[in-house]
Order: structure tokens, then C-alpha cells, then sequence
């Protein structure tokens, strides 16, 4: 993972910030009902291929990977980022494809972070949401080499607001995919 800096010295590692926010996410989801799996838990590292393996193996509905940006050659390279890919749309029992849930995602999280919409992007060369078996995207909050961003991702305000946001999207994503039942007292 990335590594932020300010006047070279590191400040915060990708990893610390990604699984702050991921367990931020979890509680938001497990409040609302939805029952939840994280990938990792602690400081611990899980090899790319093996995520959607993991994600494979408990038969999940929908993987969400929480990540942040670098990009060293353009450190101007700014802004919020949703990766999807189309080769499982509409897969898995609730009919969410991962384009849907990206738009869904990409739409809470900008306003919520105050951040540039870089918009939603097609992810089919990323391994992890590739080679899930069920819709999944990868979540770029911020540019971790990006002065601006770095210094919001180390708020507290920013790690919470990612989570409110992506829990507030994946809750909508799985109500619209809910079907309204007709019911009929005759």
C-alpha cells in the first residue's frame, strides 16, 4: 500500500487508514442489518489473489474493496474514484451489478468528502474485482501523494464520512434491489 508523506517524512501507511475505514464501514452495515464479513480484521496482510478467493469461499454477495490512491509521477492528481467491472453484472441472488453499485458509491462519497469526482471507472484488469464471483468494487477515497487529499484523509472527519457514505450506498443498492410484493386481501 501507499505511504503519505509530509516534509518526507511518512505520516500515515495506506494500510492503517484502509482498515480504520473499513471497520467504521462494518459497524454502519451491522447496525442496518447487513450481515458483514471483513476480509482482515487487524494489521495483517492478504496477498490481491487471495481477497476474492476469501470473498469466493463465503459465498459474499458483494465485495468492496476500501483503498486510497497514489500517484507519485502526478502528485496534482487529486479526487475521490470507483472501480467496477462488467463481467458480473447482475450476478449473485439480489440482481446488484457492480456498475450500479459503483454509480451509487461514487455519488454519496464525493459530496460527503468534499472531494474531485473523478468518476467511476471500469476496473476489469484489477484482480481483485475480476476474479470475484459476485459484484464487486474497489473505492479510492483520496490521493495519498497528493498534499490536499493526504491532509484530509488524516481527519477524523474524512475516515467517518467514507464510511457513512459507502454504507449509505450499498444500503441503497440492496433496496433497489429489493421487489415490491404486491399484497392483496381479498
Amino acid at each position: 500500500g501507499a505511504i503519505g508523506y509530509q516534509n518526507g517524512r511518512p505520516v500515515v501507511y495506506e494500510k492503517t487508514l484502509n482498515l480504520d475505514i473499513a471497520q467504521r464501514l462494518y459497524k454502519y452495515l451491522a447496525a442496518a442489518g447487513v450481515k458483514t464479513t471483513l476480509l482482515r480484521d487487524s494489521d495483517t496482510s492478504i496477498v490481491l489473489a487471495d481477497r476474492p478467493h476469501m470473498a469466493n469461499l463465503l459465498r459474499a454477495d458483494l465485495l468492496i474493496g476500501i483503498d486510497n490512491n497514489d500517484y507519485k509521477p502526478n502528485r496534482q492528481a487529486s479526487g475521490t474514484e470507483v472501480y467496477f467491472t462488467n463481467q458480473n453484472q447482475d450476478l449473485g441472488r439480489y440482481g446488484i451489478n457492480s456498475k450500479r453499485l459503483a454509480q451509487l458509491t461514487q455519488s454519496e462519497l464525493v459530496p460527503a468528502l468534499g472531494t474531485i469526482d473523478r468518476q467511476i471507472r471500469n476496473g476489469e484488469t484489477l484482480s481483485v474485482i475480476r476474479r470475484a464471483k459476485m459484484p464487486a468494487i474497489i473505492v479510492e477515497g483520496v490521493y495519498l501523494s497528493n498534499a490536499n487529499d493526504l491532509a484530509l484523509a488524516l481527519t477524523d472527519a474524512y475516515r467517518e464520512n467514507y464510511a457513512k457514505a459507502t454504507a449509505t450506498a450499498i444500503i441503497k443498492a440492496l433496496n433497489e434491489s429489493v421487489s415490491p410484493v404486491l399484497l392483496s386481501a381479498e
